[in-house]
């Protein structure tokens, strides 16, 4: 459930940042993107019936590994919208 409530939050911190004209750093902005790409809440999902232990899923291996799928869902997903965002920013 946690990680739905992350989603949430992380979406209110994007729409305050629009709404402000705020632009993150890089770094910042895969912290906050990392969240709102939506992709824990869908692991979630998908672990749900597989009984793996917490120590397991909190390794810091598997939490790099998480990281790095959601990097690149960002990337591929930002590469496809990158002219509908740009359009939306510059109207």
């Amino acid at each position: 459930m946690y990680s739905f409530q992350e989603y949430l939050d992380a979406v209110v911190n994007k729409t305050e940042d629009r709404m402000a004209n705020h632009i993150r750093s890089v770094e910042d902005y895969f912290v906050v993107r990392r969240k709102t790409v939506g992709a824990k809440p869908s692991f979630a999902i998908c672990e749900l019936y597989l009984n793996i232990p917490d120590d397991v899923m909190k390794h810091p291996v598997i939490m790099k590994l998480s990281d790095l799928s959601d990097d690149m869902m960002i990337l591929c997903n930002n590469l496809y919208s990158y002219n509908v965002e740009c359009v939306a920013h510059y109207s």
